[in-house]
């Protein structure tokens, strides 16, 4: 019986991690704050106002509400898309929240440095603890913590996990986000400088297939494992990451038996009425491939590793 667990940051939050993006707004907040050079202390208000000024426009053209955005990993990455794509009807043009000097490439450098320290800044050793794990458990980490490694080196093999959007070295690790669009149409805007505009959308997309493509290893042992099992827990199945999802069904598709989503999606208090509910989205996704009839859930529930009490259900 061959398991894969596709991990999202609902996990790393069920587990107390302060990993949204609000928390992640608020570690820049602090930055700015705690920076005695003047200098970088401008630099990470830029960084600040890109993420904020976007997730504006973000938020007014989806008509959505900010607290529903910031706790989702996954709107960061689409939040991304809209410093590119909010003036191709010069809906927001007028509001002028983008200025030219906004649009530098530096800004994304110093978003990918201040990132980079929040996330090696964040404690992920934690008293909350499943059962569910087996040591030959195969595990694809969306996140970019070690919440796996540090909480359940006992019981499974740090060689089964692959943190697909880390990419390490010899000295450091890189991280990679993004969004999923394409940026080949020139933005129409009489304020902006259009070509900065563009080239901004196009170093915020992450190469999904190109990643795909050198991970092709994982995916291959995958295939010839014959996954029998796959286990979603906190995975948002957001656009710009089911093309992962999408070819390990088509790699396996033949030998699916079962298809689990963690109880808290399963069950989202989230109107069923509405396409914001988890189970909807991973249902209609699933037919896409046959798959819906196996669709179920599975129990997530977190007890205290040292007095195995369990946790109320977050």
């Amino acid at each position: 019986m061959t398991r894969l667990f596709v991990i999202g940051n609902g996990f790393d939050m069920a587990y107390g991690l302060n990993t949204s993006f609000m928390d992640f707004k608020t570690y820049v907040i602090n930055r700015i704050k705690k920076s005695e050079d003047n200098e970088e202390k401008e630099r990470i208000k830029d960084v600040y106002l890109i993420l904020n000024l976007t997730e504006i426009s973000y938020n007014l053209f989806f008509y959505t509400q900010e607290n529903e955005v910031s706790n989702d990993w996954s709107h960061f990455e689409n939040i991304l898309a809209h410093i590119g794509t909010l003036n191709n009807e010069n809906r927001f043009v007028k509001d002028d929240l983008f200025k030219d000097n906004l649009l530098k490439l530096d800004v994304l450098e110093d978003l990918l440095k201040i990132f980079t320290e929040w996330i090696n800044s964040i404690k992920v050793t934690s008293n909350k603890y499943s059962n569910i794990f087996k040591n030959d458990d195969i595990f694809l980490n969306f996140n970019y913590t070690e919440t796996l490694e540090k909480n359940y080196k006992s019981v499974i093999q740090t060689k089964n996990i692959n943190h697909i959007h880390t990419i390490k070295d010899s000295t450091n690790q890189l991280y990679q986000y993004g969004h999923d669009r394409d940026f080949n149409t020139v933005v129409k805007s009489p304020k902006l400088n259009n070509r900065m505009v563009n080239l901004f959308g196009i170093n915020t997309k992450k190469d999904v297939k190109n990643i795909i493509k050198k991970e092709n290893q994982f995916f291959e042992e995958l295939k010839s494992k014959e996954v029998n099992e796959i286990y979603f827990w906190g995975f948002s199945l957001s656009e710009v990451d089911k093309l992962y999802i999408k070819k390990i069904f088509e790699d396996n598709n033949k030998t699916i038996e079962k298809i689990y989503l963690c109880r808290h999606q399963f069950n989202s208090k989230i109107e069923e009425s509405t396409n914001n509910s988890d189970r909807k989205r991973y249902y209609k996704f699933l037919m896409e491939h046959n798959l819906e009839n196996k669709l179920e859930s599975f129990n997530d529930h977190l007890t205290n590793n040292k007095t195995m009490d369990p946790f109320k259900s977050f």
